[in-house]
């Protein structure tokens, strides 16, 4: 299962900050393993790569159409 390195969070939900936290490659593994684990129990699908640039080709269909509906 390939994984991206991205997360979605809620609009405001970031915060910038100049604070720095080191990231292991403990931390790296023990998050893997938590991403397996629950990918694992909601019996999650990975998503290949032709349906991900479906899906991101639709959605920016939409955006251009409503942006230009708004015109």
């Amino acid at each position: 299962m390939k994984k991206d390195n991205r997360f979605v969070s809620p609009p405001g939900a970031l915060q910038f900050t100049d604070k720095k936290a080191l990231v292991t490659e403990r931390d790296m593994k023990r998050a893997e393993k938590g991403f397996d684990t629950i990918a694992k129990q909601l019996n999650l699908t990975p998503i290949d790569d032709t349906t991900v640039e479906l899906i991101r080709a639709r959605k920016k269909q939409e955006l251009n159409n409503s942006a230009t509906a708004q015109h």
